[in-house]
């Protein structure tokens, strides 16, 4: 099963629920999301914790919905799959687009 994860920094060393209105954070793809975490983690200066994951049978559907979550979001980009914005509000962004996207559940 693949499943689209978010995954967001923070200059805690205690991953929090929500780092502040001015977070980086990653929208990717994974068949799993805690072993991207952790390769994740060994390049990066900040402490980085899982926030969400949306998941998918095939992974050609979660392909085009990380898609539609990079585009939906390219306002915040930084680069490649790192955004920075309010993580809660992107957490709600994504979570509408999964919904628009797969009224009915899981893809």
């Amino acid at each position: 099963m693949s499943e689209i994860y978010m995954i967001c920094a923070t200059l805690d060393s205690i991953p929090c629920i929500d780092p502040g209105p001015g977070s980086p954070f990653k929208i990717g793809l994974s068949d799993n999301p805690d072993a991207r975490l952790r390769a994740l983690q060994t390049a990066s200066p900040f402490s980085l914790f899982l926030r969400a994951t949306w998941p998918f049978a095939s992974r050609v559907s979660a392909m085009d919905f990380e898609s539609a979550c990079h585009s939906r979001l390219s306002a915040w980009g930084l680069t490649g799959e790192w955004f920075f914005g309010d993580i809660s509000e992107a957490e709600m962004i994504v979570d509408q687009i999964f919904y628009e996207t797969f009224p009915m559940g899981l893809p």
